[in-house]
C-alpha cells in the first residue's frame, strides 16, 4: 500500500477523491486564479492573479485579461473604458491598465481659420 497522491494547494484542485481503487486525481485551477482553488472555473478561484470582475450573483470571476473595452483598474476590477461623445477626441488612448482620457474640440476664435479639421483621436488645428 502507498499514500494517495496530495494536490498542490496553490495551483490544483481535488477532481477525485483517493479510494482503494483509485489515486487522487488532481485538476490546473484557471489560468485566472492566485492561491488555490476549489474547482476549474473562474468563480472557484480563492484569489485573482490579475484581473476580475462581478457576476449577477455577487461573485467575482477571475479573468486573465479583461475584456474589449476595459481596463484594469489598480484594485484589479475590469472597468468599463469611458467613451468619447460626439464634440470631444480621445487625447490619450485606453489601455491595459489604464482609461482613455477624452477633451472637448477646441473651437475656433472668430478671427481664426481652421487649418486640420478634429478627428476621433486629434483636436483641430
Amino acid at each position: 500500500c502507498r499514500s494517495c497522491r496530495a494536490c498542490d494547494p496553490q495551483s490544483q484542485y481535488t477532481a477525485g477523491r483517493c479510494s482503494r481503487t483509485a489515486d487522487t486525481v488532481c485538476k490546473s485551477c484557471h489560468g485566472g486564479c492566485a492561491g488555490g482553488c476549489a474547482g476549474p472555473e473562474g468563480t472557484d478561484c480563492h484569489r485573482c492573479r490579475g484581473p476580475w470582475r462581478m457576476i449577477g450573483d455577487g461573485r467575482r470571476l477571475c479573468l486573465t485579461a479583461c475584456p474589449v473595452n476595459h481596463y484594469q483598474a489598480a484594485d484589479g476590477l475590469c472597468t468599463p473604458a469611458t467613451p468619447c461623445v460626439a464634440g470631444e477626441y480621445e487625447a490619450r488612448p485606453l489601455t491595459a491598465t489604464a482609461d482613455r482620457e477624452c477633451r472637448r474640440v477646441r473651437e475656433c476664435e472668430e478671427n481664426q481659420l481652421e487649418s486640420a479639421a478634429p478627428t476621433t483621436a486629434s483636436d483641430r488645428v
